[in-house]
């Protein structure tokens, strides 16, 4: 029987402490580089969606502001830029009453339209003057119903002037309406910047983007020749 001599064990050879310190490093390179593409691209992606969500919020608001403005009968513009409109003589009393109003109004960083229910006698002058519309807004904040005479408006969490928490806010700003042909009131522009905004906890803006939205409208039927400027009674009873 042949016997073999045993070999000694090999000892396998380990990492030395530099080729540690040079896989750690290069792992941290890619490890951080990852967490940044995954950061920038969440920061893109919440960008997208908050703007998303504003496109929708204003082509909402939009839709309502062509929509009351075309088939309104008559414009009035008022004091601080804002607008009124009268709808039509829905009771057919021959005059303008608080409830066939609209009145579209900036009010700190919203753009609000209103609507009273109320069937006071309005003149052409009080509506002009802003009487109208402060005579109508007190009697609703008397009644607590102003939220119910507000048929537009930003929802409170996109209101900075209304809740501070963390998330998407709007502001509308530069509101301003124009007629065109100034001898015709009928045509009416509507232009106003609407800004996007991300608040975090610590009350930071994280991202801001400003996009300006210009609404030309004409009103399908205007009554305004049909007005008596003084009384605001309507001088035929055909308002066609």
């Amino acid at each position: 029987m042949t016997t073999h001599p045993r070999k000694p064990a090999q000892r396998q050879r380990g990492y030395t402490i530099a080729e540690l310190l040079v896989a750690m490093t290069v792992s941290a390179i890619v490890l951080g580089a990852v967490a940044t593409l995954a950061f920038a691209t969440g920061k893109a992606d919440t960008a997208f969606e908050d703007l998303l969500t504003a496109e929708t919020v204003s082509r909402f608001d939009t839709r309502r502001i062509s929509d009351a403005l075309r088939y309104s009968r008559a414009l009035f513009q008022t004091p601080n830029g804002n607008i009124a409109l009268w709808r039509a003589d829905d009771n057919g009393d021959n005059r303008i009453n608080g409830s066939e109003l609209l009145f579209l109004r900036k009010a700190g960083s919203d753009l609000r339209l209103y609507r009273f229910g109320y069937s006071t006698e309005i003149t052409v002058g009080e509506i002009e003057n802003d009487t109208a519309y402060n005579e109508l807004l007190s009697i609703a904040s008397a009644n607590d119903e102003v939220i119910k005479s507000t048929l537009m408006r930003l929802p409170d969490k996109y209101n900075p002037d209304v809740c501070t928490d963390a998330g998407l806010k709007m502001v509308f700003s530069n509101v301003l309406f124009t007629f065109p042909d100034m001898s015709k009131t009928n045509y009416v522009n509507l232009s106003y910047d609407l800004t996007v905004k991300r608040i975090d906890k610590s009350g930071q803006v994280t991202s801001q983007t400003t996009t300006r939205h210009n609404l030309p409208v004409r009103l399908l039927s205007s009554a305004d020749n049909l007005l008596d400027p003084g009384t605001g009674e309507i001088v035929s009873s055909d308002d066609d």
